[in-house]
């Protein structure tokens, strides 16, 4: 456990801290919240709640200053954070003042990473691409930033299954900047084409804001860490994270614009594998009275898929090979 006098100069530095954040000097409250329990382990660190009641994963407190920022700080209020350390760095001589400086600023590529996924979470893939382009190569491939073994996977490829395994796909790999920037330029690309073309470039945007979910296997574009569970958290993302709805709106979008029916078809398979995860998310399901009345989980949430109803309506021809048989995903995806 902390000592007395550890734990009164944590509580001091958390309380002048909160005082700067609720006068909206956040740039100050930052300055104290980061000199946090850097004198502590984890197991006797100082620790705060979590002030708006709901999880970042599976706790409901904070023991270190990063995770805080990351769950309650807007990209733009993190970015006037950092310019204003900076500047205080820069033009104050005062000795004290500017070491409460330090601790952000030794992880000042650490939180401009942090600042794009912000913008990403936010919706805001141009800004994102910015803030990520300021970071050097280095640090995407260091190991201690865990980016070259958790992200070495192809990011625009997902099939009927694949989650976090390894796929035959996975023989190329990008770092969290050209992830962002080559979405980016799918997107923008998309915009200028008609037809199979469009729809093969919609399902590649798709994959890779699928994989960008709790499901997929580049989730670390949107989290410094994972959990096996799905959480109702307190990032402005949660609903994306958990329910693949970009991805579920892009694969639809692919739908509209693909002539063949082969891949209509696949593009339905693929939106009703993303609307089942907000099914699992959003579904009160007792397995115990529920089970025997609908034929379990799987049938239950079947039979409440809008997609995959669409799919057995519109391409009764295609829809048990597309729901059963795993190796077919080639043949339909390749249909145009």
């Amino acid at each position: 456990f902390l000592s007395k006098d550890h734990e009164n100069r944590e509580r001091f530095l958390f309380i002048v801290g909160r005082l700067f954040e609720y006068k909206g000097e956040l740039g100050n409250a930052a300055l104290f919240f980061s000199q946090l329990n850097q004198q502590n382990d984890y197991w006797n660190a100082f620790a705060w709640n979590e002030k708006r009641g709901r999880t970042v994963f599976n706790v409901t407190f904070y023991s270190d200053y990063y995770r805080y920022f990351d769950a309650n700080y807007s990209a733009k209020e993190l970015a006037e954070i950092l310019a204003y350390v900076e500047d205080l760095r820069s033009n104050y001589k005062g000795k004290q003042l500017v070491q409460l400086t330090e601790h952000i600023l030794n992880e000042k590529l650490r939180i401009t990473d942090l600042i794009g996924t912000k913008h990403l979470r936010e919706d805001n893939l141009a800004s994102a691409v910015r803030w990520f382009e300021k970071v050097p190569e280095g640090y995407w491939k260091a190991d201690s930033n865990y980016y070259a073994f958790y992200l070495a996977a192809n990011p625009f490829y997902v099939d009927f299954y694949s989650q976090h395994e390894e796929t035959a796909a996975d023989t190329v790999s990008y770092t969290k900047y050209e992830i962002a920037s080559k979405l980016d330029q799918l997107i923008k690309q998309v915009k200028k084409q008609k037809g199979d073309k469009r729809a093969k470039t919609e399902f590649l945007i798709a994959n890779c804001y699928f994989n960008m979910t709790t499901h997929g296997n580049s989730w670390m574009m949107r989290r410094s860490w994972w959990s096996a569970n799905a959480y109702n958290t307190i990032y402005v993302d949660s609903d994306e994270f958990n329910k693949c709805l970009k991805a579920k709106d892009h694969y639809l979008a692919a739908y509209e614009s693909a002539k063949s029916p082969m891949f209509k078809a696949l593009c339905l398979r693929m939106a009703g594998r993303c609307e089942s995860y907000q099914l699992f998310f959003d579904e009160d399901y007792q397995y115990d009275s529920d089970y025997e009345a609908v034929g379990g989980y799987r049938e239950y949430v079947f039979r409440k898929n809008t997609n995959y109803k669409r799919l057995k309506e519109e391409f009764p021809q295609y829809e048990r090979e597309l729901i059963t048989n795993c190796y077919s995903f080639n043949r339909f995806y390749n249909s145009i």
